[in-house]
Parts: C-alpha cells; structure tokens; sequence
C-alpha cells in the first residue's frame, strides 16, 4: 500500500514538473502577459493615449459609433465628450480618432470612481492566471490592497486577441 502511493505521489510530481516546464516554455504565455502587464502600466500611469493604442482597433470603432449615439441622445454626456475632445460642435465629434473616446472613457471612470485607480495604482498583483488558446487569451490578476480594514484582494479580467503577431485587449 505504501509503494503504491508513493508511485502515486512520483506519478503527481512527475505531472507538476511537465506542467511547470509546460508554462516556462510557453513563448506565447510570455507575451500574453507582457502585453498585459504594458496595459496595466499604462492605466497605473494614466497614459490614456498608450492604452488605447493597445486595445484591439475593431473594439474602438464600436466603442466610437456607440459614444457618438449616446452623444447625441444625452446633452451632459455631450457636453463632457466635447470639452474632453476639443470640439466646439457636436458634429466635429465625428472627425475624432476612435482612441480618444477610449481615453474619455478611462480618464471619466477614473475620475468617478477613483477607487479603481487606487487598486490598479497601489495594488500588488500577487498572482495571474494567464489562458491561451490559438489567437484568444484571457489574464486574470489578482491584485492585493491594504486598506484600513485590513488586505484585501480584487481581481481584474482582460481579454486579449492576437492581431498581426501582437496581442490586443478586448472591450
């Protein structure tokens, strides 16, 4: 009985190793989560510009065509898009580049909820968990926080997908 879970535990040890080796080895894991870690200096920097240049051009276009529809339906939301954007008429927000909108968006939810920033900024991320699978990854970071009632720990989900051999986050 003994041998036979002493064989077990070789056999589990002998899978932890491969697994291990598996994701040391994994060149794609690796840029996965360089891709994110740049994203995340970028937000904990508040470099709006640089993280909008890496979020998947596709993802920004929808985003610009459904700002521009709020836009027109809501005046304070507007009125905000335009003082953030330059524009004097409503009708310029169409000739904006579709990363600006991206980067009123970030710039406006850091400014409402500046507890995101804080867990972003002042976080520790302890651990990831990184999933990838041909041209789709997802990274969950686990990020821990002091706070006045003791540690704390929250989790931020990215999507990216590969688009010519560079990995883009999903909106």
């Amino acid at each position: 009985m003994r041998a036979q879970k002493l064989g077990i535990m070789v056999v589990l040890l002998g899978l932890g190793a491969v697994a291990v080796a598996l994701v040391v080895r994994d060149p794609e894991r690796r840029r996965v989560e360089s891709a994110f870690f740049a994203y995340l200096g970028d937000l904990r920097m508040r470099r709006f510009d640089s993280a909008s240049r890496r979020v998947f051009p596709d993802d920004l276009t929808r985003l610009k065509v459904s700002a521009l529809e709020h836009a027109s339906e809501y005046v304070v939301f507007r009125d905000s898009v335009m003082a953030f954007m330059g524009v004097s008429a409503p009708q310029d927000l169409a000739a904006v580049p579709r990363e600006r909108f991206y980067e009123f968006l970030l710039d406006r939810t850091f400014a409402e909820h500046p507890e995101v920033h804080e867990v972003i900024s002042q976080g520790s991320v302890v651990g990831t968990r990184i999933i990838h699978d041909g041209g789709n990854a997802a990274v969950d970071a686990t990020f821990a926080v002091g706070t006045r009632q003791g540690r704390r720990q929250f989790v931020m989900h990215v999507d990216l997908v590969r688009l010519d051999d560079e990995w883009m986050v999903r909106l």
